[in-house]
């Protein structure tokens, strides 16, 4: 079995994740427009090269995960893979309607909601999708509720990076970042719970997320008996 390493890359209001193995590296989200240069120079520090990215994992198409797939892809010279029903938004370059799941989070939309550089994605993931083309032996789950096209990936060693399927703690993460929490928007708050049951059976050992985490499914079980 591949072993990858894990590195985690804070930027303004998101979190991307670089995996390195030796079959190359997968970047998972590319944070908000205009942090792109942020993420080469992460990348730089870990050892990985422009040309060493094999694909560019979006995990949904909202403006702080999918803001600079174009721009990398432009110095990685990378295909963008994203979850067929969240295409849409990525092609308009804009959130859909962002539909708050507390007070806060109405707030934050303010910030939130930006236009990005708009794309079609060059590979479209299913649950069935082969990524071993690029070095990857991962499972795709479709994971909806954040956004119709949510997709969560899950490494064989057990690492799952879940996109905002959860957040972990308050206010992104700045406090008790390892409880789990509904997002600040849900497409569908009711697809959440099963999206979340849905991954959790797969029986993942650490879940990263896009805010906040990584949560341990412990605590992850013990929320979601909370919210079924």
């Amino acid at each position: 079995m591949r072993q990858w390493q894990t590195h985690r890359i804070k930027l303004l209001i998101s979190s991307a994740y670089l995996l390195k193995s030796e079959a190359g590296a997968i970047l998972v989200d590319t944070g908000s427009p205009g942090e792109e240069q942020k993420l080469l120079n992460h990348m730089e520090r870990f050892g990985v090269q422009p040309n060493e990215i094999r694909l560019i994992v979006i995990t949904h198409a909202h403006a702080d995960h999918a803001g600079n797939a174009v721009a990398l892809q432009k110095r990685c010279d990378a295909p963008i893979a994203l979850h067929p029903d969240d295409a849409a938004m990525a092609k308009n370059g804009r959130n859909d309607y962002l539909n708050a799941t507390s007070p806060i989070a109405s707030f934050v939309r303010l910030f939130a909601d930006r236009p990005f550089e708009s794309f079609e994605p060059d590979l479209l993931l299913e649950e069935q999708t082969d990524l071993s083309a690029y070095g990857l032996d991962a499972r795709l789950l479709h994971t909806p509720g954040h956004t119709p096209g949510s997709i969560s990936l899950i490494l064989p060693q057990g690492d799952a990076f879940a996109g905002d399927l959860l957040v972990g703690g308050y206010l992104g993460g700045v406090f008790a970042s390892h409880r789990p929490g509904f997002p600040f928007f849900a497409d569908n708050l009711r697809q959440i719970p099963p999206s979340v049951r849905k991954l959790l059976d797969q029986q993942p050992s650490k879940l990263y997320l896009g805010h906040g985490g990584p949560l341990t499914p412990t605590n992850i079980e013990a929320w979601l008996k909370r919210v079924e």
